[in-house]
């Protein structure tokens, strides 16, 4: 390394300069920053006290790190004591990194306000996306699902797809091939290998075209990196790897590592983590996908009320500019198998007020080495006895009025409400695809001003 900060008299002058401002040490007594041998029950304290002055000088990771260990092994801590040495340079960093985080309102920087010219734009009121109807410009969304749902895998799907250009999951139009940027902080490089192995079969590529996207620089992958974006340096680091790469679509994965270092229920080191890490990117016209992870259903849950789901603080949703939930469907069986089976994804608020429509994906393997996910159309979804609640509604909506040829209409929503354990939202969306599909029609009762019934329709 030839950084002049490790000539011996450099590194010496840098200690003793130290020790001469170090206002906290009584008098006397002999300065911290000694590159003398301290006495054996001393160095941890020694070493640590090294490292915190030397990170907070400003001195380069890789730099410190060699400065640290080569002190370490002239006092016998190496090889013996090496994770300890480690785990002193790393605490080091990340102090001093929390410490500066709030330095970021110190500086001179005046705000400016917005001129809202953008509102004479014919195209201002519309959406702009990435990826048609799930993922818009300029928004970090979070995709929350139960631990082992499967949503790492649909979301390599979703990338894989993205940098191609293709349509995610056969389904959602993307406006371009898009540049990708994936932090995986928890899977080893060897199981994206596999994964986006048998994706590229699935989807009838070759795998040897993967390689070939990261060296066009439209895929970028990180394995297991410290994103730590609660502390600057992880912060500056995020920053400067997106500014490098230029992505169109950011995915982290997942949020519980890249914000392991704040507590994820309390709403304001969220809120503050989540705007400092993001708010930079999107309004560069970037967008996030996080995933995160929600509670479990409890039995008694309504269908619809998943917005206190996501696990820890509500800011995660209300920092969002979209929150989607993934949950696995058992079969009817009620097996849950883990290479053939099927999703439902849901969309539980956003900024926009587009009407996304619950969707229903299907994980199959088409062949002993491929693997394959697609959006499992209506049709097929009602002919397996509806899998979405509005489908099972409708169902049950279509059964209830041919058998009784002809039901007042809030009771039999109510009926069917407490039947299937669903909520008012899901019913009645149900009752609008019965019509939709021709198996009941709507009349009023006679003698009755609001009182309608429902009854056999023309497909019934």
């Amino acid at each position: 390394m030839s950084s002049p900060i490790l000539d011996p008299s450099t590194m010496t002058a840098l200690l003793r300069e130290s020790a001469e401002h170090d206002d906290s040490r009584p008098r006397g007594e002999p300065p911290r920053w000694s590159l003398d041998r301290p006495p054996d029950g001393e160095r941890h304290d020694r070493l640590r006290d090294l490292a915190f002055m030397l990170a907070t000088k400003g001195v380069p990771e890789p730099v410190l790190r060699h400065l640290v260990q080569e002190r370490a092994g002239a006092w016998d801590m190496l090889p013996g004591r090496a994770g300890e040495v480690e785990n002193i340079v790393v605490s080091a960093l990340r102090k001093v990194g929390e410490e500066r985080l709030h330095d970021d309102d110190q500086g001179t920087e005046v705000w400016e306000p917005s001129t809202l010219r953008g509102v004479c734009d014919p195209n201002a009121g519309k959406v702009d996306y990435w990826i048609e109807g799930l993922v818009a410009k300029s928004e970090a969304v979070v995709l929350a699902a139960t631990w082992k749902t499967g949503k790492t895998l649909l979301i390599d799907s979703l990338l894989l797809a993205a940098v191609q250009g293709r349509a995610v999951w056969g389904h959602f139009r993307v406006s371009e091939p898009l540049r990708v940027l994936l932090f995986q902080l928890e899977m080893p490089s060897r199981e994206d290998d596999r994964r986006f192995r048998r994706l590229a079969l699935g989807m009838g590529r070759r795998p040897e075209e993967i390689p070939g996207y990261v060296e066009a620089g439209t895929l970028a992958v990180y394995h297991r990196v410290p994103l730590h974006l609660d502390d600057r340096r992880g912060l500056y680091m995020f920053h400067k790897t997106v500014e490098r790469h230029d992505p169109h679509l950011i995915v982290i994965d997942s949020a519980g590592a890249a914000f392991a270092g704040i507590d994820l229920s309390d709403n304001s080191a969220v809120r503050r983590t989540f705007s400092r890490a993001f708010n930079p990117v999107t309004s560069a016209g970037k967008s996030v996908i996080l995933a995160h992870h929600r509670r479990k259903r409890l039995q008694a849950a309504r269908e619809d009320d998943d917005h206190s789901a996501i696990l820890g603080a509500q800011a995660w949703g209300a920092c969002a500019s979209r929150v989607y939930t993934l949950e696995r469907i058992p079969d009817r069986d009620g097996k849950d198998t883990s290479r053939d089976f099927k999703c439902r994804f849901a969309f539980n608020g956003g900024w926009t007020p587009e009407d996304f429509k619950e969707t229903v994906l299907r994980v199959r393997d088409p062949s002993e080495e491929a693997t394959l996910v697609s959006v499992l159309d209506e049709r097929a979804q009602l002919e397996q006895g509806g899998i979405t609640a509005k489908q099972r509604a409708a169902l049950a909506l279509k059964k209830l009025v041919g058998v009784r040829r002809g039901v007042e209409r809030k009771a039999a929503l109510a009926e069917i409400r407490t039947d299937l354990e669903i909520g008012e939202t899901a019913a009645k969306d149900g009752l609008a695809l019965a019509k939709t599909k021709g198996w009941l029609a709507v009349r009023p009762i006679a003698g009755s001003k609001n009182k309608q019934e429902l009854i056999p329709g023309e497909e019934s």
